[in-house]
C-alpha cells in the first residue's frame, strides 16, 4: 500500500518537471536578447522588447514568436522600429 505522503511526494515531482520549467525562468524579454545577440542584431534591446510583445510559451515551455499570419504584425514592426528584416 502506497502512503499519502508518496502521493504528495510524487505529485510535486511532477509539479516541479513541468514544460514551464524549461527554459529556466527565462522571460519572453531575457529570450528575446538572447535571439538578438546570438544573430548579432546593432539593437538587440529593441528586437527583445518587440519580441516580448508578441511571444507566446509553446508546449515545452519555451518562447516562440508567432508564425504564419499571425508573423505579419510581429515583422512589420521588428522593421518599422528596429530596422530589423526577419
Amino acid at each position: 500500500m502506497i502512503s499519502k505522503q508518496t502521493y504528495a511526494v510524487v505529485a510535486a515531482v511532477i509539479a516541479l518537471s513541468s514544460p514551464a520549467w524549461a527554459q529556466e525562468g527565462k522571460t519572453a524579454q531575457q529570450t528575446g536578447m538572447s535571439i538578438a545577440k546570438k544573430r548579432g542584431y546593432s539593437n538587440p534591446n529593441c528586437y527583445a522588447d518587440v519580441f516580448a510583445s508578441y511571444a507566446a510559451q509553446n508546449s515545452k515551455g519555451q518562447w516562440r514568436a508567432p508564425t504564419g499570419k499571425a508573423a505579419v504584425g510581429y515583422k512589420n514592426e521588428q522593421h518599422a522600429k528596429c530596422g530589423i528584416s526577419i
